[in-house]
């Protein structure tokens, strides 16, 4: 088992200062796709 992907939690570039504001929301967006992307692998393997 490795890492097959990866991604940013930002949803695009963004200064520093509200990325660091902002970054609970990031978080909490980017773990909902990730989660998307496996519920996603799991439909494509059945």
């Amino acid at each position: 088992m490795g890492v097959d992907a990866y991604g940013s939690i930002l949803p695009a570039p963004v200064a520093l200062p509200e990325a660091l504001d902002r970054g609970a929301e990031f978080l909490a967006d980017a773990a909902e796709r990730a989660l998307r992307m496996v519920l996603l692998g799991t439909r494509l393997a059945a």
